[in-house]
């Protein structure tokens, strides 16, 4: 059981990473637009997760990414 949680965190941070490079990509991609879906979840994530400008900590973001896919 314990194992099983350390996974399903493991997992939480491994997506949430996931989720703040892709949003990434698709401002690169702008004007192009996806799936309703997806711009939907981009929509809501970019709420509380900026576009990233310049180089910076990630860890926050990370963590706050995390606290979206939660």
């Amino acid at each position: 059981g314990l194992k099983l949680v350390e996974v399903v965190q493991n997992i939480k941070s491994i997506l949430g990473i996931e989720l703040l490079t892709a949003s990434q990509a698709m401002d690169f991609r702008r004007p192009r637009k996806s799936s309703r879906k997806i711009e939907n979840i981009y929509t809501e994530f970019r709420k509380g997760i900026p576009y990233i400008k310049e180089d910076i900590i990630l860890h926050d973001l990370m963590v706050k990414s995390e606290k979206f896919i939660s």
